[in-house]
């Protein structure tokens, strides 16, 4: 990724104004009109792309338009990565509160409120966490020059031998490696909360850590759920899912910013999810293990099992042998947190704050392990 400059209001309003001219519909009628044409067929292009990301995700899901809030989020993201092009990092404060603060306005859509909206959204930027930022390092005679987020001048490297030229460009992912402006965190704090789904589909980054506060945004979707649960087996134990583990003691310990503390029934549901993730790491025979957040908080959730075992399975008796398999696991789980006090005071507050969310009677049979609204 190089980094272009920001987009401004004006600029924003001439793009808003054109939308009408870039939906898929127009690539017919645009005949005729070459720049009518190239947006149309670029609409068509990205659509198509959204619609197969989307399937993936939820197979219901149909072909997205690019709307005013799809155009709101993606220049709102582009200003994010534009605080680090050469103009902006060397403007004043000022200048930088604007270019954030109208970023923030347009990120302000709020929550998605249903399985589609989620959806739509996240298509824009499922591949956030693999972007990377080119960083160039040009040393020549004369000292030593460095270029983010843009190529340097051809003119730096002509007569590279006589000037004895050295240029090095490593790629660095924006995410994990560069991470959030300290001045640009409300950019993404709106940002996140307006795509949830994005964040919990890429939980491993620098800088800011997850927020539960999001993630409940679209978990609470049961297709978006299971979704998330299978992707972050698929990463890993420790890349993706020991971050939601520390995220969710920030969040019950009353640590996550000056935001007010977790409710009990969000405290089940945090540990009842991760729970969930787990009993499908094991099924699936993944590769790696627990780190050391999930390790303490599995092992302390371990007495109670509404915790840590799914009532549908606990209700059906020809899973008996997997409930067995489970629970040897926590028992290794618990040995191991036993020879740590790595997170075990927040794993332990953590569990007692699910204690006192679940309810007096036994779970009805038949239930979602992942207690959520239907669509």
């Amino acid at each position: 990724m190089d980094v272009a400059r920001p987009v401004w209001p004006k600029a924003f309003s001439a793009l808003a104004l054109d939308l009408p001219n870039a939906a898929p519909g127009l690539v017919l009628r645009g005949q005729g009109n070459p720049r009518l044409e190239a947006q149309a067929q670029a609409a068509a292009t990205l659509q198509t792309h959204r619609w197969q990301i989307g399937r993936r995700v939820w197979p219901a899901f149909s072909p997205p338009p690019f709307d005013e809030a799809s155009l709101r989020l993606v220049v709102a993201v582009h200003n994010l990565f534009a605080l680090g092009h050469p103009s902006m990092l060397n403007a004043s404060a000022r200048t930088r509160d604007v270019v954030i603060g109208f970023a923030v306005d347009l990120a302000r859509l709020g929550p998605p409120p249903a399985v589609a909206a989620a959806v739509e959204r996240y298509t824009l930027f499922s591949r956030f966490g693999d972007i990377e930022r080119n960083e160039y390092q040009v040393r020549n005679w004369l000292g030593v020059r460095h270029f983010v987020g843009r190529a340097p001048p051809p003119r730096l490297s002509q007569w590279a031998k006589l000037r004895k030229v050295q240029v090095s460009h490593q790629k660095r992912n924006w995410l994990r490696d560069v991470g959030v402006p300290n001045d640009a965190r409300r950019l993404w704090e709106t940002l996140a909360e307006a795509n949830p789904l994005m964040e919990a589909m890429s939980p491993a980054r620098l800088d800011p850590p997850v927020s539960w506060d999001h993630l409940f945004g679209v978990l609470r979707f049961t297709p978006l759920a299971r979704a998330v649960a299978a992707q972050l087996v698929g990463q890993g134990l420790a890349m993706a899912v020991e971050p939601l583990a520390t995220a969710l003691f920030l969040h019950c310990t009353a640590k996550e910013g000056t935001k007010p503390a977790a409710t009990p029934e969000a405290a089940v549901f945090g540990v009842t999810f991760l729970a969930h993730v787990y009993w499908l790491h094991l099924l699936t025979r993944a590769a790696g293990d627990a780190g050391p957040a999930l390790t303490a908080l599995l092992a302390a959730a371990a007495e109670e099992p509404r915790l840590v075992v799914p009532s549908d399975v606990a209700a059906t008796a020809h899973a008996q042998p997997l409930v067995d398999l489970f629970q040897v696991r926590l028992g290794a789980l618990r040995q191991r947190a036993r020879g740590s006090a790595a997170f075990a005071q927040e794993a332990q507050a953590t569990v007692a704050m699910a204690k006192r969310g679940l309810p007096a009677e036994p779970r009805p049979q038949g239930s979602m392990s992942i207690q959520a609204t239907a669509v």
